[in-house]
C-alpha cells in the first residue's frame, strides 16, 4: 500500500519537475510545417544568396583572397540570416531546428561563393 501511495506522488510531481524540458518537446517539428511557411523559408534562403552573391561580386576586384571577400559578403548580409531564424522560432519550431537551418543555409551559400569567386579569380 505503501508503495501505491509513494509511486502516486512521484508521478504528480514528474512534470512539474520536467517541466522546462517538455517546452522544448512542445514546439513544433520540422514536419509540422505548412506549405506556405516551406515557401517564405526557401524565399528567404534565395533571399540571403542573392545579398552574399551580390555583394560579393561587387567588391570582388577590391582583394585577391577569395576567403576575405567571402567573409565580408557573408558578414554583410548576417541580418537577413537572423531574421530568418527569429522567424523560425517565432513559428514556433524548435532553437535547434532553427539554429540548425541558417547554418545549413550560411554553409551552402559559402560553398558555392568559394567555388564562385574561385573560378572567377583564375581568369
Amino acid at each position: 500500500m505503501h508503495y501505491v501511495v509513494i509511486i502516486v506522488i512521484l508521478a504528480l510531481l514528474a512534470p512539474a519537475a520536467y517541466g522546462d524540458d517538455m517546452d522544448e518537446d512542445a514546439a513544433l517539428s520540422p514536419q509540422d510545417m505548412g506549405a506556405d511557411q516551406r515557401g517564405e523559408l526557401m524565399q528567404g534562403a534565395a533571399g540571403y544568396n542573392r545579398c552574399v552573391y551580390t555583394k560579393a561580386m561587387a567588391i570582388a576586384d577590391s582583394d585577391e583572397d577569395i576567403r576575405r571577400l567571402a567573409d565580408a559578403a557573408l558578414t554583410h548580409c548576417e541580418q537577413q540570416l537572423e531574421a530568418l531564424h527569429s522567424t523560425i522560432k517565432a513559428w514556433g519550431f524548435a532553437e535547434n531546428f532553427a539554429a540548425h537551418f541558417v547554418q545549413s543555409t550560411k554553409n551552402r551559400v559559402a560553398r558555392k561563393l568559394l567555388a564562385e569567386l574561385s573560378v572567377s579569380k583564375s581568369y
